[in-house]
Protein backbone atom coordinates (compact mmCIF):
# COMPACT_ATOMS: atom_id res chain seq x y z
CA UNK A 1 0.00 0.00 0.00
CA UNK A 2 2.91 2.73 0.86
CA UNK A 3 4.78 1.77 -1.52
CA UNK A 4 2.07 1.85 -4.04
CA UNK A 5 1.19 4.99 -2.71
CA UNK A 6 4.95 6.51 -2.78
CA UNK A 7 5.34 5.57 -6.72
CA UNK A 8 2.29 7.32 -7.52
CA UNK A 9 3.58 10.26 -5.83
CA UNK A 10 7.22 10.27 -7.02
CA UNK A 11 7.25 7.87 -9.99
CA UNK A 12 9.99 5.76 -10.24
CA UNK A 13 13.69 6.67 -11.69
CA UNK A 14 12.48 10.39 -11.35
CA UNK A 15 15.43 10.89 -9.58
CA UNK A 16 19.30 10.96 -10.61
CA UNK A 17 21.19 8.74 -8.92
CA UNK A 18 23.29 11.67 -7.93
CA UNK A 19 20.33 13.17 -6.12
CA UNK A 20 19.41 10.18 -4.52
CA UNK A 21 22.78 9.95 -3.19
CA UNK A 22 23.01 13.22 -1.94
CA UNK A 23 19.18 12.54 0.06
CA UNK A 24 20.55 9.61 1.24
CA UNK A 25 23.59 11.62 2.60
CA UNK A 26 21.73 14.37 3.91
CA UNK A 27 19.51 11.28 5.69
CA UNK A 28 22.46 9.87 6.97
CA UNK A 29 23.99 13.11 8.34
CA UNK A 30 20.73 13.69 10.01
CA UNK A 31 20.18 10.12 11.47
CA UNK A 32 23.77 10.48 12.89
CA UNK A 33 23.26 14.02 14.58
CA UNK A 34 20.53 12.67 16.32
CA UNK A 35 22.51 9.76 17.58
CA UNK A 36 25.01 12.11 19.15
CA UNK A 37 22.27 14.17 20.77
CA UNK A 38 20.39 11.57 22.49
CA UNK A 39 23.35 9.79 23.45
CA UNK A 40 24.72 12.78 25.14
CA UNK A 41 21.31 13.23 26.39
CA UNK A 42 21.61 9.42 27.91
CA UNK A 43 25.18 10.13 29.42
CA UNK A 44 24.10 13.60 31.11
CA UNK A 45 21.08 11.89 32.49
CA UNK A 46 22.85 8.86 34.08
CA UNK A 47 25.14 11.00 35.25
CA UNK A 48 23.14 13.92 37.00
CA UNK A 49 20.81 11.03 38.55
CA UNK A 50 23.77 9.14 40.42
CA UNK A 51 24.81 10.77 43.13
CA UNK A 52 27.57 8.34 43.90
CA UNK A 53 29.74 9.43 40.78
CA UNK A 54 29.40 12.45 41.28
CA UNK A 55 31.40 12.43 44.22
CA UNK A 56 35.34 12.88 44.52
CA UNK A 57 37.66 9.56 45.31
CA UNK A 58 40.79 9.19 45.93
CA UNK A 59 42.46 5.83 44.49
CA UNK A 60 45.10 3.45 45.73
CA UNK A 61 46.85 1.22 42.89
CA UNK A 62 49.12 -1.81 44.05
CA UNK A 63 49.88 -5.44 43.42
CA UNK A 64 46.38 -6.14 44.92
CA UNK A 65 43.97 -4.51 42.98
CA UNK A 66 42.29 -1.11 43.42
CA UNK A 67 41.22 0.54 46.02
CA UNK A 68 38.58 3.55 45.73
CA UNK A 69 38.15 5.57 48.30
CA UNK A 70 35.46 8.58 49.27
CA UNK A 71 36.86 11.91 50.39
CA UNK A 72 34.21 12.79 51.95
CA UNK A 73 33.34 9.98 54.01
CA UNK A 74 36.28 7.47 54.21
CA UNK A 75 33.82 5.01 55.12
CA UNK A 76 32.99 4.17 52.03
CA UNK A 77 35.05 2.30 50.26
CA UNK A 78 35.43 0.13 47.16
CA UNK A 79 38.14 -2.31 46.19
CA UNK A 80 38.91 -4.41 42.93
CA UNK A 81 41.06 -6.99 42.79
CA UNK A 82 43.25 -7.13 39.21
CA UNK A 83 41.19 -10.93 39.07
CA UNK A 84 37.62 -8.82 38.98
CA UNK A 85 38.83 -6.63 35.51
CA UNK A 86 38.22 -8.69 32.34
CA UNK A 87 40.05 -6.15 30.10
CA UNK A 88 41.59 -2.51 29.59
CA UNK A 89 42.04 0.44 27.00
CA UNK A 90 43.76 3.46 27.34
CA UNK A 91 42.52 6.22 25.63
CA UNK A 92 43.71 10.32 25.73
CA UNK A 93 42.75 11.05 28.94
CA UNK A 94 41.55 7.89 30.31
CA UNK A 95 41.66 4.64 31.62
CA UNK A 96 38.76 2.08 31.58
CA UNK A 97 39.03 -1.39 33.27
CA UNK A 98 36.45 -3.40 32.14
CA UNK A 99 34.47 -5.27 35.03
CA UNK A 100 31.77 -6.70 32.38
CA UNK A 101 31.09 -5.61 28.89
CA UNK A 102 29.30 -2.42 29.63
CA UNK A 103 30.70 -1.26 33.46
CA UNK A 104 33.88 0.03 33.89
CA UNK A 105 35.60 1.16 36.03
CA UNK A 106 37.46 5.05 34.43
CA UNK A 107 40.61 6.30 35.68
CA UNK A 108 40.99 9.86 34.67
CA UNK A 109 45.61 10.39 33.27
CA UNK A 110 44.99 13.47 35.77
CA UNK A 111 44.77 11.08 38.90
CA UNK A 112 48.33 9.76 38.37
CA UNK A 113 51.11 12.60 39.65
CA UNK A 114 53.45 12.11 36.94
CA UNK A 115 54.37 10.17 33.65
CA UNK A 116 56.29 7.48 35.82
CA UNK A 117 53.09 6.69 37.77
CA UNK A 118 51.14 6.30 34.17
CA UNK A 119 53.81 3.93 33.41
CA UNK A 120 53.60 1.95 36.23
CA UNK A 121 49.95 1.80 36.10
CA UNK A 122 50.24 0.48 32.68
CA UNK A 123 52.63 -1.67 33.79
CA UNK A 124 50.50 -2.80 36.41
CA UNK A 125 47.28 -3.62 33.76
CA UNK A 126 50.12 -5.61 31.38
CA UNK A 127 50.72 -7.62 34.16
CA UNK A 128 47.53 -8.54 35.72
CA UNK A 129 44.60 -7.97 33.08
CA UNK A 130 44.35 -10.44 30.40
CA UNK A 131 42.77 -8.33 27.58
CA UNK A 132 44.98 -5.35 28.41
CA UNK A 133 46.82 -2.41 26.78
Amino acid sequence: MFYTLFVTIIPPFSFSVSSALTISLIGAVIFYIMGFIMLNCFINKEYYSDKLIQQEFKCIINNEGIEQINTRNSKSKSFSTWDDFVSAQEYKDVFFLFVSRRNAVIIPKRFFYSNEDIKTFKAFINKYIIKSL
